[in-house]
């Protein structure tokens, strides 16, 4: 192969804005095949300048493909939905048949129900009653005072059930009565001394509260009367231990009475009083089964009221 001589060989030195111009060579033609394929191949290795897109561009293509896929997906989900849920109008639903039964049997036409009684707590009223005979107040313990009317305290409900010793006291109310502090601590009338029911009248009771013990017939009063019980024994202080026996009218005679809401009232007044167990003469027992157990005594400042019942019958 013959040698290149560069020894004549112009512009030896090409800028780069030449690079590309013809050269002239002096040299024989059989000599310029080796050139030219120098030339063309210093031109194909030169670096050409990148007309494609980026990979920040190509992701950004691609993740918007990917949005464009999952929104059209959720439309179409929602779409699915809303139309599964939906009725259609084009076909209306139709109640299946009913099958055929029997003709009942016509039972008479039952009576319409009764009206509940609005109920009325009967405290108000009894206090009303008690202010006709101007007793001070001096002689009530309100912090004993409790209501057992069919309102406040019903028998048939069960959490108001005090056991069978309050279950006479229903629709009846107490007032609780002020006593001789002396003499509750001297005899320990609240734990030695028995429970027992007086019975009495209106007009008797300011005299049996004010002389703090129930008196005996023919016993002298502070104000100078007589005391007269109204029992048919004028020998003994009669009582019960129970309030049923107690409240009978040869024990507690009714009276009449017209309440502010324009009703008439009978009402019956008993005390509950502690009586000292060793001057009862008779039958001692107090229990619930002996309701007609009436406690004879003749001993005097033995029969101390500690409360007052009250109750109220519509007439």
């Amino acid at each position: 192969m013959p040698s290149v001589d560069f020894s004549n060989i112009k512009n030896e030195t090409l800028s780069p804005t030449n690079s590309n111009k013809t050269f002239e060579i002096e040299r024989p033609l059989q000599t310029m095949t080796p050139l030219s394929f120098k030339v063309l191949t210093t031109t194909a290795q030169s670096p050409s300048p990148r007309n494609g897109l980026s990979g920040g561009q190509i992701a950004g293509i691609v993740s918007g493909v990917i949005g464009f896929f999952i929104v059209f997906a959720l439309i179409y989900y929602c779409y699915r939905r809303q139309k599964r849920h939906k009725p259609s109008s084009s076909s209306p639903v139709t109640p299946p048949a009913k099958p055929s039964q029997p003709n009942p049997i016509v039972s008479p036409p039952s009576e319409p129900p009764i009206a509940h009684t609005i109920l009325q707590c009967r405290q108000p009223l009894c206090e009303e009653y008690l202010k006709r005979f101007k007793i001070p107040d001096a002689f009530f313990n309100k912090k004993y005072d409790k209501c057992f009317c069919r309102k406040c305290h019903s028998p048939s409900d069960k959490k108001g059930t005090c056991g069978h010793w309050c279950n006479e006291l229903h629709r009846w109310t107490r007032f609780g009565l002020s006593i001789n502090d002396a003499h509750a601590k001297q005899w320990k009338i609240f734990r030695d001394w028995k429970t027992s029911y007086y019975g009495t009248t209106s007009d008797r009771l300011f005299a049996i509260i004010r002389n703090r013990f129930v008196p005996l017939d023919n016993d002298q009063l502070a104000d100078g009367k007589l005391f007269i019980s109204g029992h048919a024994d004028k020998t003994h202080c009669n009582t019960s231990p129970s309030l049923m026996c107690a409240s009978q009218p040869k024990f507690s005679a009714p009276s009449r009475f017209r309440a502010p809401d324009g009703n008439n009232y009978n009402v019956q007044v008993v005390l509950q009083c502690k009586q000292n167990p060793d001057t009862i003469i008779g039958d001692k027992s107090a229990a619930s089964s002996t309701r007609g157990i009436v406690w004879k005594t003749q001993a005097r400042c033995t029969v101390v009221p500690y409360a007052l019942f009250i109750r109220l019958q519509k007439l």
